[in-house]
C-alpha cells in the first residue's frame, strides 16, 4: 500500500469534529470552486462518449469526413441511429456538417479531434497494477 498521509476521520469528539467538518468544507471551496465550473461540461462529454456508436463515428471521422449512409454501412445501424448519435455529437461539438455536391458530409470539429487524440492517449489498467 502507498504512504499517503491520512488526517482522522469522522472524529467523536464534538470540537474536533466541528474542526474537521471546517476543513471539509475549506477542502470541498477551494477544490470546487475551480473544478466544478466545468464539472457539467466534463460530465456531458463523457456521457456523450459513453456509447460505443458515437465511439465508432468519431474514429472513422478522424479519418475523413463521412456522409450518413456511409457510417449507416460502416456501423450497421439505420439510418436513425446514425443520424441521432451525430446530432448528439454535433450538440457536444464534436462534430460539423459541410454540404459538399448534395451530399451532408460530417467531420471533426478542432476540439473533436482533440477529444480523439485524447482517446487514443488513455491508459487501461492490465489488471495488474500496471496499465498498457
Amino acid at each position: 500500500m502507498d504512504n499517503h498521509r491520512l488526517d482522522p476521520c469522522c472524529p467523536s469528539n464534538l470540537q474536533q469534529k466541528a474542526l474537521w467538518e471546517k476543513k471539509l468544507q475549506k477542502e470541498k471551496a477551494e477544490i470546487m470552486g475551480d473544478f466544478g465550473d466545468i464539472m457539467g461540461k466534463r460530465e456531458s462529454l463523457l456521457k456523450t462518449l459513453g456509447h460505443e456508436i458515437r465511439l465508432a463515428i468519431l474514429q472513422y471521422l478522424g479519418t475523413r469526413p463521412n456522409c450518413v449512409c456511409e457510417l449507416v454501412e460502416k456501423l450497421a445501424a439505420s439510418n436513425s441511429a446514425v443520424s441521432y448519435h451525430l446530432a448528439f455529437l454535433a450538440k457536444c461539438g464534436l462534430v460539423q456538417t459541410e454540404n459538399r455536391a448534395g451530399n451532408t458530409y460530417y467531420f471533426l470539429t478542432d476540439y473533436g479531434g482533440k477529444v480523439l487524440q485524447w482517446l487514443h492517449l488513455m491508459p487501461f489498467p492490465t489488471g495488474e497494477g500496471e496499465f498498457e
